[in-house]
């Protein structure tokens, strides 16, 4: 009883729905001489190959023709009961109304061909185009003149070799099904393939319309040897709506580790690995083909059946590496999705070997690059001693010579002046200016040597930190100006001006006052040498924020770019352009000391110098005092007069 209200509430929906024209497949453009076609798929609108099938033909088909689509929808009730009432909801809609009808699967088919000689139902000797048909058909010979299309042909063998030889060992094949037509024809087909298969095999058949009975019987698969073939669609137990594909294979991937392949195209999208599908596109372009001959001819006699040849094998990249599928055992003609450019289709075994020998050969590359790098370095830095090992010598080697000089030279000047003092001490002559002018040159080769000694000691133990400075607050701008007036009526000897200019006249700071007085002695007896006659020193000293700038400045030869860097290192002279013939003498220590000097004072020194337009050094002090001097030491400790004798000692051959 409750069987039949459930079928009458069926039918009055069936009756309500025919009152609304179902035509989503509609090309609305209907000419004179336009066919007025009706397709009748087996399943439902959401089964995705029978919708490309039909989207195949509508694409193809001429303009001028009317497409009207119904969908039996087959899994929802399969009766003689529901059959009889679709196939008189469809008289209602179409009769004398329809030229031809095309059927997709066995149970549209079945249910028109059974219709095709009853003179009551629009189908009635109606030119019947049949598709997907999975089961050889045999017609008579008067169901030959209104019906042809095309036959499924099953051949499942290649899809069962890839399961069982492209992935894991498989001895379990389950099939999910449902309880169509197409769903018996593969389980008869696989089943009869197990003797021609590569590999022996086991069919486990799960039957069921329904998705939660799938799963049901999906949780008992051991999924050690197993793997799973997904044919079918499948509905929700509760609303009877369609489950779509991303869901069902993503439950059935929750419940087992099994690989799921599949013969239907939007799985594969959903995320199974893969199988040969069919393409329903390119079947409806088949069927129009086949629905214009037989336009042309205005019968269909002579049409034979062909096979359906559409099968294609598409594999889906990101499940083929997730379930470890060899790609080298899928069909050349294989269609990926989801694969990148820079995919590899090869084992995962042969990709780590592959990467593995990438890496080695990236990491050779990378080592023999750092090997050279590291030679290069090496090398340049071997060069380096070697020119620094060069170049000490070479300073060493100068240094000899120039201290061997600079000591000869005085030596033989107070030898040859106490000889004469002495042959005229003999011969009893004592002319007393004689005698002052040689004990005046005895007097001051002594302090040249002194000098040179004395430098050599100070430059020992300036790099050994033994020397430190006294700090006093001293009024700088009358020492720096003490300084150079009394060096002022030396350098008129030599026609040489030295003006000194201040803003201030007062600035006091902590300094050593003793080593202030060399710096500034030493700098200015180099601006004398360097300078030729009629030239100008000018020494001034500024405040500039929380620093004291003194600067030398002249007009003299200058130093190159190149020596500039050079000039305040250890023997190096400020005479060394090329050109210059040397005049003064001096070991090269001076700016080397007057450089260790600022640098108690934590200060600094710096010199800015063109060739033949002149030099200028610049001292910077910090601007500081002091509450209590610190202890003296010894590197000096005369008057300032005797500190511009020694200075100036070696002047006198300029």
């Amino acid at each position: 009883m409750g069987n039949k209200k459930i079928l009458i509430v069926i039918l009055n929906l069936f009756i309500l729905f025919a009152l609304i024209p179902y035509e989503i497949y509609n090309c609305k453009v209907n000419f004179n001489d336009g066919k007025k076609i009706l397709v009748i798929a087996s399943y439902s609108i959401n089964n995705n190959w029978e919708t490309s099938v039909i989207d195949g033909l509508q694409n193809s088909a001429k303009k001028e023709h009317s497409i009207k689509v119904e969908f039996l929808d087959s899994k929802v009730l399969s009766s003689e009961e529901y059959d009889s009432s679709f196939i008189n909801l469809l008289n209602l809609k179409y009769y004398n109304n329809i030229d031809y009808i095309i059927t997709l699967d066995d149970e549209a088919f079945q249910l028109v061909r059974s219709n095709l000689f009853n003179e009551e139902l629009f189908t009635y000797k109606k030119p019947i185009i049949f598709a997907g048909v999975n089961n050889n058909i045999s017609l008579t010979n008067e169901e030959s003149e209104y019906i042809t299309g095309i036959i499924e042909y099953q051949d499942n063998l290649p899809m069962v070799n890839i399961m069982l030889t492209a992935g894991k060992k498989i001895d379990n094949i389950y099939l999910l099904l449902d309880n169509s037509i197409y769903s018996y024809t593969i389980n008869e087909n696989i089943k009869n393939s197990i003797e021609f298969a590569e590999k022996p095999y086991n069919v486990n058949v799960v039957r069921s319309v329904y998705f939660e009975d799938i799963l049901e019987e999906v949780k008992k698969i051991d999924y050690k040897n197993s793997a799973i073939l997904l044919g079918c669609t499948y509905k929700n137990i509760e609303n009877n709506e369609n489950i779509k594909p991303e869901v069902l294979i993503s439950n059935i991937k929750k419940l087992t580790k099994a690989p799921i392949y599949t013969t239907l195209e939007e799985y594969v999208e959903a995320g199974a690995i893969g199988g040969i599908v069919n393409d329903g596109y390119k079947l409806g372009t088949l069927i129009n083909n086949i629905l214009e001959s037989i336009i042309a001819r205005n019968n269909i006699y002579n049409i034979v059946p062909p096979h359906d040849t559409f099968s294609v094998p598409v594999f889906n990249f990101k499940s083929i590496r997730e379930y470890n599928i060899n790609p080298l055992r899928l069909p050349k003609d294989t269609v990926y999705i989801n694969k990148k450019f820079y995919n590899i289709l090869l084992p995962k075994y042969m990709i780590i070997i592959i990467y593995s020998l990438i890496a080695l050969f990236i990491t050779g590359i990378v080592v023999l690059i750092y090997s050279l790098v590291i030679n290069r370095k090496r090398m340049k830095k071997n060069n380096l001693l070697l020119i620094e090992s060069i170049e000490r010598e070479k300073v060493k080697t100068d240094f000899i010579v120039t201290i061997s000089h600079e000591l000869r030279t005085p030596l033989n000047i107070i030898i040859n002046a106490t000889n004469l003092l002495k042959i005229n001490v003999k011969q009893n002559k004592y002319d007393k200016m004689f005698f002052l002018e040689k004990l005046d040159y005895i007097m001051k080769n002594s302090n040249r040597l002194r000098k040179y000694i004395n430098n050599l000691i100070d430059v020992n133990r300036l790099e050994m930190g033994y020397v430190d400075a006294q700090f006093k607050n001293e009024n700088i701008v009358e020492v720096v100006e003490d300084v150079t007036l009394n060096i002022v009526d030396l350098a008129r000897k030599y026609n040489i001006q030295v003006i000194f200019d201040t803003d201030e006249e007062e600035i006091i700071t902590a300094i050593d006052k003793i080593k202030i007085e060399r710096v500034i002695l030493n700098l200015l007896s180099n601006a004398i040498k360097f300078t030729n006659d009629g030239g100008t020193i000018l020494v001034s000293v500024e405040r500039k924020e929380s620093s004291i700038i003194i600067k030398i400045k002249d007009n003299g030869i200058g130093v190159s770019e190149e020596n500039k860097n050079h000039i305040f290192e250890k023997f190096k002279r400020a005479d060394f352009n090329e050109g210059f013939i040397r005049q003064n003498e001096g070991s090269g220590l001076g700016l080397f000391i007057v450089k260790g000097l600022i640098t108690l004072h934590k200060g600094s020194i710096q010199l800015e110098s063109e060739l033949n337009k002149g030099t200028t050094v610049i001292i910077t002090l910090p601007l500081r005092t002091v509450e209590v001097s610190e202890k003296e030491d010894s590197i000096v400790g005369n008057s300032l007069d005797y500190m511009v004798q020694m200075e100036f000692s070696d002047l006198d051959k300029k």
